[in-house]
């Protein structure tokens, strides 16, 4: 298991599954001038838009991608699965 974190999400590849998701309010980075988090914009949104991409890349291509697997929400936070 191997698990890291970007600015904007955190990923988790176990075998050969690969998962990531949004961040916990706790993990989003602060903004040095006004203490607050800061989220990424659309971020839900853009998992969404990141499942429709490989479906669409998947059927109507012969390029290799990553297989879909489950779009979730778990404790509030969006989770995209594709097996590598």
């Amino acid at each position: 298991m191997e698990q890291w974190k970007s600015h904007e999400r955190h990923f988790l590849l176990i075998d050969s599954t690969f998962t990531k998701r949004e961040l916990r309010q706790d993990e989003l980075p602060i903004n040095r001038y006004s203490g607050q988090p800061v989220a990424p914009r659309w971020s839900r949104q853009r998992l969404r838009n990141e499942v429709a991409t490989l479906k669409l890349i998947a059927t109507e291509t012969s390029i290799p991608v990553s297989q879909f697997v489950r779009l979730y929400e778990c404790e509030g936070l969006c989770h995209l699965t594709a097996c590598l």
